[in-house]
């Protein structure tokens, strides 16, 4: 593993060493999450943007959209003007586009801060103000009494998956997707004021969103912050991006203490013999079959979980050992194979049921061979995760920075 780790402390300006490169493809990163409390009220968004070429036809840098209520939200480059849309529970679709351009065509583009501010002014007037700010600047703004009202807009309910680098509309991440960079990527859930974001500007270098400075004093409304590969246990390696409002990692769900097998369970009954081996959890097949072993530990559909292990693989009569991530107990319907193979590993689940098992299986195998389990760990990421798809991890992450 490539992991960077840094420490920041209040008033400080981290070091940006890495932003994250999309192909203009299938290269995004998935949030894990809908944002439909967050995009329900009034809410900013904040990133630092640099296209390969900033006039390239029409690309989608965030959002998600969900056809059967009309709740969208998503922003995009045009021949090099920025656009943004907000839709909510049937509403008409409310529209911000810059009037000048903001990215020129090919390797002249440069890094640039974008914010948009969703503001919900009160009941009395009912109206929803959107904003553009380009380097600090309020660029563009619209307003509707009609087309989106504050009651359609608390409303908002989406079930889709919010996603940076390109739009995620009704699961179809493919169309139109945002070929550059992006780095320093944030949502609140309050309309940020124009001395808030000529701050995060910071006068063209990132700052540390995660605590009060000066005139930005919106710390305790951040729901998401990616760095991109800047932040703390961000693993550029398996493409992880730790959101930095609240990283780092729950407690471990397994623990082997090297002598109590009682937890564990045989996959296939009848077939495995479980033994502590040298401190070492061991499988052995005392049948012609399948075996193996495997444990549950309660999970949160959609959380993302880390995976450490150290696994002993001995197939001297040619099984098929592997170190499985399954929602049942013989683990024969694997979300994830994560190792088939003796060493030390981690991988990343997502989960997709309440109870996830873990654990060795031989599908193959006869009873002169043997799988051991040296250690283990299970943990889930704290915070919203970002989740690289499709990228080619690590040379995705570029050393160029704002």
């Amino acid at each position: 593993m490539l992991g960077l780790a840094n420490t920041v402390s209040s008033g400080s300006t981290p070091e940006s060493k890495y932003s994250l490169q999309f192909d203009g493809t299938d290269d995004y990163v998935d949030t894990g999450n809908t944002f439909s409390t967050t995009f329900a009220g009034s809410f900013t968004i904040s990133m630092w943007l640099k296209p390969d070429d900033g006039q390239n036809g029409v690309q989608y840098f965030l959002g998600s959209g969900n056809a059967s209520l009309n709740d969208s939200v998503r922003a995009f480059i045009s021949s090099g003007k920025v656009g943004f849309i907000l839709e909510a529970h049937d509403s008409t679709a409310t529209r911000v586009d810059t009037d000048a351009v903001v990215f020129s065509s090919g390797a002249s583009t440069s890094w640039t801060h974008l914010a948009f501010v969703v503001n919900i002014i009160g009941t009395g007037t009912d109206k929803t103000t959107l904003l553009v700010y380009v380097n600090g600047v309020l660029v563009a703004q619209t307003y509707t009494e009609q087309n989106l009202t504050a009651a359609k807009h608390s409303q908002f309910s989406s079930d889709i998956n919010f996603i940076l680098g390109g739009l995620n509309n009704n699961g179809d991440t493919t169309s139109n997707s945002y070929d550059g960079k992006i780095d320093e990527a944030s949502i609140w859930n309050a309309a940020l004021d124009a001395d808030n974001v000529t701050a995060i500007y910071n006068s063209g270098r990132p700052t540390n969103l995660t605590f009060d400075n000066g005139n930005y004093n919106n710390s305790s409304a951040l729901q998401a912050y990616y760095r991109m590969g800047n932040g703390t246990f961000d693993d550029k390696a398996n493409g992880v991006v730790h959101d930095q409002h609240a990283p780092g990692f729950g407690s471990n769900l397994i623990v082997w203490d090297g002598s109590t097998t009682g937890d564990w369970n045989e996959t296939q009954s009848g077939n495995t013999t479980l033994s502590a081996n040298s401190g070492n959890l061991r499988a052995a097949a005392d049948a012609s079959g399948a075996y193996g072993t495997s444990r549950g530990c309660t999970t949160v559909v959609g959380s993302v979980y880390r995976v450490d292990a150290t696994i002993n693989v001995d197939n001297a009569s040619g099984g098929t050992g592997n170190f499985r991530v399954s929602n049942n107990i013989s683990l024969a319907s694997q979300i994830a194979t994560l190792s088939t193979s003796t060493g030390t590993f981690l991988s990343y689940f997502t989960a997709t049921a309440t109870t996830t098992y873990v654990g060795v299986i031989d599908t193959a195998a006869d009873d002169t061979n043997y799988m051991e389990i040296e250690k283990i760990s299970v943990r889930q990421l704290n915070g919203l995760p970002g989740l690289t798809s499709n990228v080619d991890v690590p040379t995705a992450f570029s050393s160029d920075t704002p």
